[in-house]
């Protein structure tokens, strides 16, 4: 809304309160604008520095301040109200190798000392976060270890997951009547759109765990059993109910018991980390949990979280708070957050984290159900091994992140990576008559030369065949390139100058990500052919361009 009212200063000079908020309030995301939300944000845009206002509150008045500069800066800055997302290079601590790159989401979330997490095939523990860097080591039990990707999952609603609920109780209701297993499977794939195959597959846990005497997690049934240091609680209520849920019960795990508690959820359960509590100790949270004031109780525990702090920094940017290039390690984060409680900017990302993250509602509703009765909590106990469905959450990380055995790793990196450079695009173009300009794969420049004068100079770049093409122009007029364009010429000429050398492999070498033409020489000198070896050199090569990008 900053920006909104910085456009109106810029359209208007001077704005009554009750006009301001007319307008806004036309926008359906604002139709329910408060006089004492546009207040606070008038208050925060006026006594921040520079001003981007000037305001009184007595008169309900709003103008430009008497120094414009603040005011365009922040409006023209800030212009697409998209998130920038940060990205964050993890380094092998022991050697100091990059391993590859977390995004922001996942770094807010599970960037904690200690996490485990997979990447590349392996599994890492973080050491260190340290400005844009993650620090690890590498870890060989992969228990309890995240998929890289999760940050970026599509939120799996609690319509979706409690209908997944009423599967398993249907399931576990035929099978106790002793219904065969296929028999049902056939059934529900004729009610839902998946195959009975798919449902055979997904059912097999069930199958076993009512085999064995276990009660099954329902729509109406949440389990809770402890298994080493990880108390499992099966919730099929969705990602952002589930979210909540395990920051709640962490939460007053956490105040009755003195000690941080590890917490994991994905749409099915939520995972305690946690070692010398009583099961009958989390039952009674779950049971009084209505009891609570939900909503203060999950944003306590959500302010203390990276996920918070990463809302935050968005709106704090947007609200021209802090700078653009601020990250989660900023050290003064925690306490930027700390002075702004109770300000626009704090209110905004609690709002943000509300919406987006966490489902308040729902999960007031889910406490209402355990309390009354209407879904019951069983007790699994402690256990030497996981129950089946638990040890689908538990052993999750094995299927769903492809934890690879490295000799078979080293050849699957090889041939995806020798794949993804082939179908690389290059935009190529004749650097004798500069007439040809043309967009191609690397597999097809094998044997390549210009087709109107014949010349095998070929240069090649990723940069867009718009910009080649002027560029080509002006060195057919000039025969020198504008100063805008000297950089690609350089890049241009040096890729021609490679690629009469050394023919077909310096353009796959050259489709690496960041190699440049000085580290292609280095990286062609033992070879005239493409060989594993080669394509070894290219990944390090590489990982040595994305360090040189993250050290600037």
């Amino acid at each position: 809304m900053t920006q909104q009212i910085a456009g109106l200063l810029l359209w208007k000079n001077r704005w009554r309160f009750q006009e301001a908020l007319d307008i806004i309030r036309r926008a359906y995301p604002y139709r329910n604008l408060s006089v004492e939300d546009l207040k606070l944000v008038l208050q925060y845009m006026f006594e921040r520095y520079p001003k981007l206002i000037w305001a009184s509150f007595e008169e309900e008045i709003f103008s430009k301040p008497r120094d414009l500069t603040g005011l365009y800066e922040y409006y023209f800055g800030n212009l697409s109200m998209i998130p920038d997302e940060r990205h964050y290079l993890v380094i092998n601590d022991e050697d100091k190798t990059p391993v590859g790159v977390l995004d922001e989401a996942f770094v807010a979330e599970h960037g904690e000392v200690g996490t485990k997490f997979v990447e590349g095939g392996s599994v890492w523990k973080i050491r260190q976060v340290y400005r844009d860097k993650v620090y690890v080591e590498p870890e060989k039990n992969p228990l309890g270890a995240i998929p890289t990707w999760i940050g970026d999952e599509i939120p799996v609603p609690f319509e979706v997951a409690s209908e997944v609920g009423v599967i398993l109780g249907e399931t576990e209701e035929r099978l106790k009547k002793g219904e065969d297993l296929d028999a049902i499977t056939t059934d529900l794939a004729e009610r839902y759109p998946a195959g009975k195959e798919v449902f055979h597959r997904a059912l097999q846990e069930v199958a076993e765990q009512v085999k064995l005497g276990l009660p099954v997690p329902t729509d109406k049934r949440l389990t809770l059993e402890r298994w080493g240091e990880f108390i499992i609680l099966q919730s099929p209520a969705g990602h952002r109910i589930n979210r909540a849920f395990a920051r709640a019960i962490g939460h007053l795990l956490a105040l009755e018991i003195g000690a941080s508690v590890g917490v994991q959820q994905d749409p099915y359960r939520v995972v305690l980390k946690i070692r010398r509590v009583p099961l009958e100790q989390v039952e009674l949270i779950l049971k009084r949990l209505s009891e609570k004031d939900l909503k203060s109780l999950v944003v306590d525990a959500a302010v203390k979280t990276g996920l918070f702090k990463r809302r935050f920094l968005h709106v704090a940017k947007k609200f021209g708070a802090v700078e653009k290039d601020a990250d989660l390690t900023s050290a003064n984060v925690e306490s930027l957050i700390e002075g702004l409680k109770g300000t626009a900017i704090f209110k905004e990302a609690v709002k943000t984290v509300l919406r987006e993250d966490l489902d308040i509602v729902g999960l007031t509703a889910l406490a209402k159900r355990i309390a009354s009765g209407e879904i019951e909590i069983a007790v699994l106990g402690d256990v030497e091994e996981p129950s089946p469905i638990s040890r689908i959450g538990l052993e999750e990380i094995s299927r769903k992140s492809d934890i690879v055995p490295p000799a078979r790793m080293r050849q699957i990196l090889l041939k995806s990576t020798r794949a993804r450079l082939l179908n690389e695009v290059f935009t190529v173009v004749c650097t004798d008559c500069w007439d040809y300009v043309e967009s191609k794969k690397v597999v097809e420049m094998q044997e390549i030369s210009c087709p109107e004068c014949g010349s095998r100079k070929i240069g090649f770049t990723t940069d867009s065949e718009e910009d080649v093409r002027r560029l080509s122009e002006s060195m057919r007029v000039g025969g020198e390139p504008p100063k805008r364009f000297r950089r690609m010429a350089g890049r241009i000429t040096g890729s021609a100058e490679l690629y009469q050398e050394r023919g077909f492999p310096a353009v796959v070498v050259l489709a690496g990500r960041g190699i440049r033409p000085s580290d292609a020489s280095d990286i062609l000198k033992h070879d005239k052919i493409i060989t594993e070896e080669m394509i070894d050199r290219i990944l390090e090569g590489e990982k040595r361009a994305l360090k040189r990008r993250y050290s600037g």
